[in-house]
């Protein structure tokens, strides 16, 4: 995709944001994203919020407490398996509190809500100030 393409005359990109499926710009007169291959764009005086919300993996946890707990049962009639069960029980609950993921969310005076995820802290984070030196909140 060519964005120069879609730029207006004397239109400038000042940052820029990627992820695995989608692209975001933030240009001098408006914020600009793909869609299914497509080009958005929104005006920043119609951009009403950005919030940034965690996403928790709960059934990780679920999933390594019900291990652990079976894993303790096991170890008392079968001390192997019970202990395999017990740290695989032990991993999915540690991963539960590494295995974070946020995505910021902009809101739009349309009622439509843009999810920016968050994959690298410092880029997302400059692009987002970027976008909100930009928008009249």
């Amino acid at each position: 995709m060519n964005i120069e393409s879609y730029l207006a005359d004397n239109e400038s990109i000042l940052a820029e944001y990627k992820d695995k499926k989608k692209h975001f710009y933030a240009t001098d007169r408006r914020f600009i994203y793909t869609l299914r291959g497509n080009f958005l764009d929104a005006s920043y005086n119609h951009i009403n919020s950005i919030g940034m919300k965690e996403i928790k993996h709960r059934a990780l946890l679920a999933f390594g407490i019900i291990l652990f707990l079976v894993g303790i049962i096991l170890m008392i009639l079968n001390g192997l398996i019970g202990t395999a069960v017990f740290v695989l029980g032990l991993i999915f609950i540690v991963l539960y509190f590494l295995y974070k993921k946020s995505e910021y969310t902009i809101s739009l005076s349309s009622g439509d809500k843009i999810l920016v995820p968050r994959t690298k802290k410092e880029n997302a984070e400059n692009f987002i100030k970027v976008i909100r030196d930009k928008a009249i909140m």
